[in-house]
């Protein structure tokens, strides 16, 4: 009984201390609040799961956690094109599939137990050949580590913030209106095929670029756009939809974040780029709130889990109701997840990267005794 108190206690200390730890590695800004919007991102989607509130949260929450990967991930690639890039980039990738694939494939397992699936299901998602369900989002992060090096080394060629910035604006642009809108590739996602939304993390990596050099004034000034701005594409108000539908040219039908991705990420891009400029916040940066969106990975993968578990065991009288509880248990659940699966596989995939650097074989760091 002490030793389960003295690990509820201590977990969110690891939490932040690996997080903290994890960015000065990287030699990147510790961009404390985008932890907290990692977590509203994941409280979004639980909305559009637990079927309370707006349905459109879905959407806008995973455009948030796009957006979230393209400006976090963008930094820590190579910065230059010399001898050592290969190994540079080898140790990204490294790191990438540490913090993706191990836990991923633990949740395939248990969902596949769970839902009584066939071995084929269980390979095709494995090998993401298949991404039914709310996995497809990680099929396409996957693709976006995929040509992410590809977008770094065009960048090592611009020395200059500007032209670069400039230079990724022009190919988000290129790509979401030559490739994304005409649907020239598609994916699986849940029961039907969309295209490959790569939109929202290369609004991101523009984001990543010019954030260092805006002032905390504008930064609030694009925290607060963003938030009005997600607040009426998402909230089916009347005269929110007046406002969505006469902007966005819309006369009759839907006008949610997944037909409209351009508009919704490029909202949830300033919600991003406000919240990194800003100083610390104090929601935010709440001890409940951060470590939830540390451990945002983990909360997302889980609460469809833990939702079918609480709901085939009482039964929930409200969506509420439904939504308050599964946040809590996941939130539990989402702690421990990343303490023995993301964190050791976190350090090992660190630990590997060193080692590449260096042009030595990595080994397992075994623990004494």
């Amino acid at each position: 009984m002490m030793a389960a108190q003295s690990l509820r206690s201590s977990e969110p200390g690891i939490v932040r201390r690996a997080r903290e730890e994890s960015l000065a590695r990287s030699h990147r800004p510790l961009y404390k609040n985008l932890d907290g919007v990692r977590a509203i991102a994941a409280l979004m989607v639980l909305v559009s799961h637990s079927q309370w509130g707006p349905p459109a949260f879905g959407g806008s929450g995973v455009w948030l956690f796009f957006v979230l990967s393209g400006f976090l991930l963008f930094p820590t690639l190579p910065q230059q094109a010399d001898a050592l890039f290969p190994r540079r980039l080898a140790g990204f990738l490294v790191k990438r599939i540490t913090r993706l694939i191990p836990l991923y494939y633990v949740a395939l397992l248990i969902y596949s137990a769970k839902w009584h699936l066939p071995p084929r299901w269980l390979l095709q998602h494995l090998l993401f050949l298949d991404a039914q369900t709310f996995f497809w989002t990680v099929k396409i992060e996957v693709i976006f580590y995929l040509v992410l090096p590809v977008i770094g080394l065009v960048s090592c060629l611009i020395r200059s913030t500007l032209p670069k910035f400039l230079v990724l604006v022009a190919i988000t642009l290129a790509y979401h209106f030559l490739v994304q809108i005409p649907a020239l590739i598609t994916v699986r996602a849940a029961v039907t095929y969309v295209p490959l939304w790569l939109s929202p993390f290369m609004m991101g990596i523009c984001a990543s670029v010019i954030a260092p050099y805006l002032s905390k004034p504008v930064g609030y000034v694009c925290l607060i756009a963003g938030l009005v701005a997600l607040a009426v594409l998402n909230f089916d108000l009347p005269s929110f939809i007046h406002i969505r539908n006469l902007v966005l040219g819309v006369q009759h039908g839907p006008s949610g974040p997944f037909v409209f991705v351009g508009v919704t990420a490029l909202m949830a891009t300033l919600f991003v780029t406000g919240a990194a400029v800003i100083p610390p916040n104090v929601v935010f940066c709440n001890r409940i709130i951060r470590t939830a969106g540390v451990c945002g990975y983990s909360f997302y993968l889980w609460q469809i889990l833990v939702m079918q578990l609480l709901t085939g065991a009482v039964d929930i009288p409200s969506k509420a109701l439904l939504f308050l509880l599964v946040a809590v248990l996941t939130y539990f659940v989402s702690i421990v997840s990343f303490a023995l699966i993301e964190l050791p596989a976190m350090n090992y995939g660190h630990a590997v990267a060193r080692r590449l650097l260096e042009g030595r074989t990595a080994a397992p760091v075994r623990e004494p005794a």
